[in-house]
Formats: C-alpha cells, sequence, structure tokens
C-alpha cells in the first residue's frame, strides 16, 4: 500500500477543473432545476389553495350574513307574535266584556 501512494502523483489544477466540470457541477446543475422545479409547483399550490380559501371564506360570510338576516326575521316574528297575542288578550277581554253586557241586557229584557 504504501508504494502505490508512492507511484500516485498529484491531482493537478486543470484535472481537479475537469473532474468538478464532469462529475460535481451537472449534479449541482440537476439540484438547481429540480429546486426551481418543486418551486414551481409550491408556488402553483399556494395559489390554488389561496383560491380555495377565498372561495371557502366568501362561502363563509355568505352563510354568515344568511344567518343574521335569518336571526333579525326570527327576532320581529316573535316580536310579531307577542304583538298579536297581547291583541288576542285584549280581544278576549272585550268580548268577555260584551258578553257580561249582553247577558245584562238580557236580564233586563226578561225581568221586564
Amino acid at each position: 500500500m504504501s508504494d502505490e501512494k508512492k507511484d500516485e502523483k498529484p491531482l493537478t489544477l486543470s484535472q481537479l477543473i475537469q473532474f468538478y466540470n464532469e462529475a460535481i457541477d451537472p449534479r449541482f446543475q440537476s439540484l438547481d432545476n429540480e429546486m426551481k422545479e418543486l418551486r414551481g409547483e409550491v408556488v402553483q399550490f399556494r395559489h390554488e389553495a389561496n383560491q380555495q380559501f377565498d372561495f371557502l371564506f366568501k362561502k363563509f360570510e355568505d352563510l354568515h350574513q344568511e344567518y343574521l338576516i335569518i336571526n333579525e326575521q326570527l327576532k320581529r316574528s316573535d316580536q310579531d307574535q307577542e304583538k298579536m297575542q297581547t291583541e288576542l288578550n285584549d280581544l278576549r277581554t272585550k268580548i268577555k266584556n260584551l258578553d257580561e253586557q249582553v247577558a245584562i241586557i238580557q236580564r233586563r229584557l226578561n225581568s221586564h
């Protein structure tokens, strides 16, 4: 082994440059190209995801607006129902009073 090392000559600069150009640089170029492709895919995915989020957010906003409208309509309906219940109770009281007055009139007529 020591004889083999003695026989080996140091690499020259031109050999190192040739090795770099033939073995190392193509690998870096390949990695760089793959990174550019991956970066483009990530940008495209991000764009598509943002579009989906925008769509979902718009749908959520629409549903929220519908909820607010329905909630307000229910409140008005409850108020209308309370008002109608009050009016119905007033009418019942008036009918009861009228029934009492009719009964009084009938008693008077029967007594004559």
